[in-house]
């Protein structure tokens, strides 16, 4: 059967769609031509970017402030054409930092495809430093994403998160927690460190990301933030006289976008961010793909995690 069963003028097919009524064969050899109807499906897509590092201490002042969460941006249920391959770059987080400096930011996270709007999650903003002057002291911002919470907040700004993130919270002579995907940070007064903004839950696989980081304390014996939901890390503690640090700030949990925790008093040291993620929600199974992400169902449907840069063809 030729030309879809129709007689008259040529009936070829496209992309878009076809008319008639075409043999096996005849389907096999349009596709192999490129000019065969792509299938369509449904997909949830979740990114988000590294998290951003708290910041240091120098040593003689108050304490840092928590690493903002990257940005994280659950698209919704999109109709794609199948035999689409998007390619996933994963954002590193903010490296620890020393010295008295604001954290390091969040890199990158991006998913883009032939014909489909790059998503690029902008990495989490690094906290500001607990020095007693200098506009370090201000939590940073970066892009889309979270702002890093501020260390010793007497006088300077507080940093404004984007348009995927919240701003960080303003300290006392606490650092601030980080802000997060779903909530900023907090501050604190009385030398404790302030939590971390909480994170956001993916429906496509119930899991919580971007958590902001917690941040340090300037007092002894008083407790560093807590790390928000979504793998933010926590802040330094001091416990006895300031000399004696209580472990160290917590990195934001790899491949969940948290903040890392702030740095204190004593001991000239913070903590990274956490790497960024990618989640795809398929109803189907994906036709391809690389970079090894881990693949589970979930009500129903198909998710694929990636750590790692790679690819996905649906």
């Amino acid at each position: 059967m030729s030309n879809g069963g129709i007689i008259g003028p040529a009936n070829t097919p496209t992309r878009i769609l076809t008319s008639g009524v075409w043999s096996m064969g005849e389907q096999s050899s349009a596709e192999n031509a490129g000019i065969w109807p792509y299938k369509t499906g449904y997909a949830n897509i979740l990114v988000v970017g590294g998290g951003g590092a708290g910041g240091s201490s120098d040593n003689t002042h108050d304490g840092c402030g928590g690493g903002g969460a990257g940005a994280f941006n659950p698209m919704a249920i999109a109709h794609y054409a199948t035999g689409l391959e998007f390619t996933v770059t994963i954002g590193a987080g903010g490296a620890a930092v020393t010295g008295g400096t604001r954290g390091t930011v969040g890199a990158n996270t991006v998913v883009a495809a032939s014909g489909f709007t790059t998503q690029t999650m902008n990495g989490g903003g690094g906290g500001g430093t607990g020095n007693n002057s200098g506009d370090q002291r201000a939590g940073g911002a970066n892009g889309n994403a979270s702002g890093g919470g501020s260390g010793r907040q007497i006088g300077s700004s507080v940093a404004a998160g984007g348009a995927f993130g919240n701003d960080g919270g303003a300290g006392g002579g606490a650092g601030a927690g980080g802000g997060a995907g779903a909530a900023a940070g907090a501050a604190l007064a009385s030398g404790f460190g302030a939590p971390g903004g909480a994170g956001a839950l993916f429906v496509g696989n119930n899991t919580t990301y971007g958590g902001g980081g917690g941040g340090g304390v300037y007092h002894a014996n008083n407790n560093g933030g807590t790390g928000g939901s979504g793998g933010g890390g926590n802040g330094i503690s001091l416990n006895g006289s300031r000399a004696q640090v209580s472990g160290t700030p917590s990195a934001g949990a790899a491949n969940t976008g948290g903040g890392g925790g702030g740095g204190g008093y004593i001991g000239d040291v913070s903590a990274a961010g956490g790497s960024g993620v990618v989640v795809f929600s398929l109803v189907g199974l994906a036709a391809a793909t690389s970079g090894s992400p881990t693949v589970s169902t979930y009500t129903n449907r198909n998710t694929y995690v990636f750590t790692s840069s790679g690819t996905l063809t649906i």
